[in-house]
């Protein structure tokens, strides 16, 4: 089976931190919380926005994020829940998380189960993804081991992969500057540069869509992050074979991101195609 490690999550990530920068981070209780996050798109054959994602978050009493659920709504009507996960604790840090990919009767749920190693820092240095199909047991798992390693400053710097992935990142200005992901050693790696806007990472920013780095990286499981919120995200896929834009702007009201508005921009200049623009609007539900 096909297992989706932590570091391919982190190629999909938004770098959406909305933990201050902290030496020693401690999964912190924001005194607001998220409970729902509406995703609607625009693409280029359509005139209007469409709902295509709605995205649910619960907690327990210590304001500690237990499950995140999400829901599509494809356009022939169907609603379906496409991912849930679940997220375990101990000693007052995270500890695990489970993800479920349900499908339908004739494809089987996916599962990957998680396990996390912390150092005296509170800081993820370990992952261990056990991923396996639900008619099968955790004995029976794919194993997919990912290490993180940090500079002197507390910026994450490295993730190495047991399945040869490698990520590395580099920083300027307490910001983070340039990721580059390399999935073999014998490939070219997706390398992707930011730029950044005014609004700085203390105003709390809801997850991003379905990615569980964005939990840990908020709640300060990776250490420092950057100052501010990007404005714009270029990813340069391997041997050029295509430039993807994201642009970013957002909509802040009492220090809270209430919606952002996303616009991908794609080029694919081997195939001939100048632009391709696709928008994605988000809605957020604080409690």
């Amino acid at each position: 089976m096909k297992t989706t490690s932590l570091i391919f999550l982190m190629v999909c990530a938004f770098v959406l931190a909305s933990c201050s920068i902290d030496d020693n981070p401690v999964a912190p209780t924001p005194q607001k919380r998220v409970c729902k996050i509406t995703v609607s798109c625009k693409y280029p054959a359509d005139e209007e926005y469409a709902k295509d994602l709605e995205q649910y978050f619960t907690y327990d009493a210590q304001g500690r994020l237990l499950e995140c659920k999400y829901v599509d709504f494809f356009k022939s009507g169907k609603e379906m829940v496409v991912e849930t996960t679940a997220f375990s604790y101990a000693d007052g840090f995270i500890h695990s998380f489970n993800k479920t990919y349900p499908y339908d009767d004739v494809v089987e749920t996916l599962i990957g189960d998680t396990d996390i190693e912390l150092d005296d820092q509170g800081r993820i240095v370990k992952t261990t993804l056990y991923g396996y199909n639900e008619s099968e047991s955790r004995e029976d798992a794919t194993v997919v081991v990912d290490v993180y390693t940090y500079d002197e400053q507390g910026y994450l710097v490295r993730i190495e992969s047991s399945d040869g992935a490698v990520v590395v990142f580099e920083w300027q200005d307490g910001n983070l500057f340039k990721k580059a992901v390399q999935y073999k050693p014998d490939q070219s790696p997706q390398v992707s540069t930011y730029e950044y806007s005014d609004v700085p990472t203390g105003v709390l920013m809801p997850l991003a869509r379905r990615n569980s780095f964005e939990v840990f990286e908020q709640q300060g499981y990776f250490g420092r992050r950057s100052r501010f919120l990007p404005s714009k995200i270029t990813d340069e896929l391997p041997d050029s074979y295509a430039l993807n834009e994201r642009s970013y702007t957002y909509e802040v009201v009492d220090g809270l991101v209430t919606g952002w508005l996303e616009t991908f921009a794609i080029r694919i200049p081997s195939l001939g195609i100048s632009n391709i623009s696709i928008y994605r609007k988000n809605t957020v539900e604080w409690e």
